[in-house]
């Protein structure tokens, strides 16, 4: 192998690391629509800062009153003490987590250029990819699903080459990481393990109870909190109603993973796309065959098994399939596209971008916020030189139906106020700071959760911050 070739690859990954971080970072900072889960991530990661106490607990999820790993909030914690509690930290973080992920492997198979090449197309892949351009702009935890579940495949990978233990804690590790990130995840955890029995027959029992032994570790704080307050968890899992799932059948999964997986600009080009690319695979698929390509061949069928095991657990599970969940199963269908031969490879990628990389597409991403975090900042700078005393916070906002305002709490705990959380504090504070976000609020009139448990008031200011961002402030 020439030098030239044998650098080719680490040189094409200097370029996807700075398109990277361009399309992650371009104009961030007047489009990222700061709320909901990543001011929820601030608030905990402020306390953690603050208090010195690691949280035990990660984000609770939305289909099981239960809590992801804290692990979450782990990977996240320093880049945020590094940048000063910066509001955009953790998209920062997701950044330098794709890319880490991303060059470790090409470093991991640097005596196997095919599957190097392989591996740099998937990254060309998520590098355009919408819904992962979306969620790489926008980080919470499903994020990070794709990258674990991208290192647990290629050990898959490596483990059918070479029985080694170093593959196989990297493999219980990374799936054990991808499903505590988000449960959205496991399926292909529950995959991986079915694909393990198959293929590694006896030696399949020490691959399952080392994931498993991974779960154990990354989920030991949820334990640890589980064992030392009587299962507080388990309690609401068993006997708290669950949130009812709409659209639950095949058919409607099927539609809903097409959309999201290839995010076509028309419902009949969604078919036809899905359609031409289950006949691209499945005619590669003998290709490969005939010709005896056998590593390629083995990896392709691999990640094929992987992938129809996945998707038949998740049409068998009782849960609506939405745009966050899909990573467990995308990341396989980019491996599959990858694994083609190099030609049918790069005429599919060249196909996706043109859809993908369409100016409609493009400026949905850089579409400005309604506010953007500077804009809040100066507001929140402002109310808590004036309002010194301890103010209760919650939002009404005209995007969203949620009144916590966790992201509002974050930023005005950052800019200097006091702000304690009313549901664990209800006599901690006289004063209500209500946001009106891109909404109205009439005192008297409007009614939430959150004002009903402050009681009777009085508003006696209003910070007129912008046209579409005011600052009500209450008094018991």
């Amino acid at each position: 192998m020439s030098s030239l070739t044998r650098w080719l690859p680490y040189a094409l990954a200097i370029v996807l690391t700075v398109l990277f971080m361009a399309s992650r970072w371009y104009q961030i900072h007047e489009t990222l629509l700061f709320f909901i889960d990543i001011g929820r991530d601030g608030n905990v990661l402020w306390d953690w800062a603050q208090t010195g106490r690691p949280p035990l607990l990660g984000p609770q999820t939305s289909a099981l009153p239960f809590n992801q790993s804290a692990v979450y909030f782990y990977l996240l914690y320093p880049l945020f003490l590094l940048t000063g509690f910066s509001a955009f930290s953790t998209i920062y973080t997701a950044t330098f987590v794709y890319i880490g992920v991303f060059w470790a492997l090409l470093i991991l198979l640097r005596k196997e250029p095919q599957t190097q090449w392989s591996l740099l197309l998937v990254w060309i892949l998520v590098l355009i990819h919408p819904q992962f351009v979306i969620q790489t702009r926008f980080v919470w935890n499903p994020t990070f699903v794709a990258p674990a579940v991208l290192w647990a495949v290629v050990s898959f990978l490596q483990l059918r080459r070479q029985w080694r233990w170093t593959w196989v804690v990297s493999l219980a590790v990374s799936i054990a990481m991808a499903a505590s990130f988000n449960y959205s995840a496991i399926p292909t955890l529950m995959a991986v393990a079915v694909g393990g029995v198959w293929y590694f027959r006896k030696k399949a029992v020490w691959l399952v109870l080392t994931m498993v032994v991974a779960l154990a570790l990354v989920n030991a704080p949820t334990i640890f909190f589980e064992v030392r307050h009587q299962f507080p968890l388990t309690k609401m899992v068993l006997y708290q109603p669950k949130l009812a799932q709409t659209e639950t059948s095949i058919p409607l999964k099927i539609r809903d993973i097409t959309q999201f997986g290839l995010e076509m600009p028309s419902s009949a080009t969604r078919e036809l796309a899905a359609v031409a690319l289950v006949l691209v695979l499945t005619a590669s698929y003998y290709w490969l065959y005939t010709k005896k390509s056998t590593q390629q061949l083995r990896d392709f069928e691999t990640v094929a098994v992987l992938l129809l095991v996945t998707l038949g657990i998740t049409f068998l599970m009782p849960v609506s399939v939405l745009s966050h969940y899909i990573f467990g199963y995308l990341i396989l269908v980019l491996l599959l596209i990858a694994f083609l031969p190099k030609r049918v490879a790069v005429t599919v990628i060249l196909i996706m971008a043109t859809v993908w990389l369409r100016p409609s597409q493009l400026a949905r991403y850089l579409q400005p916020a309604r506010r953007t975090v500077a804009d809040m900042e100066r507001c929140f700078q402002t109310v808590c030189q004036e309002i010194t005393e301890p103010l209760y916070v919650s939002v009404q906002a005209g995007f969203h139906p949620f009144h916590a305002a966790q992201e509002h709490r974050f930023l005005l705990r950052k800019n200097g106020c006091q702000v304690p959380p009313i549901d664990e504090q209800p006599t901690a504070a006289r004063l209500m700071a209500v946001v009106a976000d891109d909404s109205t609020y009439d005192h008297g009139q409007t009614a939430y959760n959150e004002l009903t448990q402050f009681g009777p008031s009085q508003q006696t200011r209003v910070f007129n911050c912008q046209e579409n961002f005011q600052v009500y402030i209450l008094e018991r």
